[in-house]
């Protein structure tokens, strides 16, 4: 799930270097409800755009790829959200 929130936020590499690590973990923290605690999600936080420095990315139709993802993510919620009702 928390995955999931974070590509909604920002589904390309690019995005994640242009987040505040601190504010990524809040995000984390939020979503995780505070399951793993403040210093984890800082944590894992900073290993998301140690992970985005080195991603090669790509550069022709990078808004077409980022509404694909966004679109398919917004799909897999709407389906988790249809699953879980009786």
């Amino acid at each position: 799930m928390s995955s999931t929130e974070v590509l909604l936020h920002s589904p390309l590499p690019e995005g994640l270097l242009n987040i505040d690590t601190n504010k990524l973990a809040v995000l984390l923290n939020q979503v995780s409800k505070g399951r793993y605690g403040e210093a984890r999600d800082l944590t894992k936080a900073n290993q998301l755009q140690d992970s985005a420095c080195d991603s090669f990315g790509i550069t022709d139709g990078l808004d077409a790829f980022k509404l694909q993802i966004k679109l398919l993510l917004e799909q897999i919620k709407l389906i988790e959200d249809h699953l879980k009702k009786p």
